[in-house]
């Protein structure tokens, strides 16, 4: 319905993003996708945006990193109180 929308005012978050995918995330595989993950252009939608990449992780990491993921979401959270 975004197309029908003619006055957009700002398709930004306001809020604090943290986004931890896995290096090996078939996701990469889609053209296009890693160039907007790498280069930065996500904080154009996400000023305050946080990405960790976790190196043996695939698209389901928190489901084959528990422990890491859960340290990486408190860390997050206690620095945006």
């Amino acid at each position: 319905a975004l197309h029908r929308m003619t006055k957009h005012v700002d398709p930004k978050f306001q809020v604090p993003v943290f986004m931890v995918m896995g290096e090996k995330d078939y996701c990469f595989k889609f053209p296009g996708f890693e160039t907007a993950m790498r280069s930065g252009v996500m904080k154009t939608f996400a000023p305050d945006l946080k990405i960790t990449y976790i190196p043996e992780g695939c698209h389901f990491v928190q489901e084959q990193f528990p422990d890491q993921i859960n340290d990486l979401l408190l860390g997050f959270l206690k620095d945006h109180p």
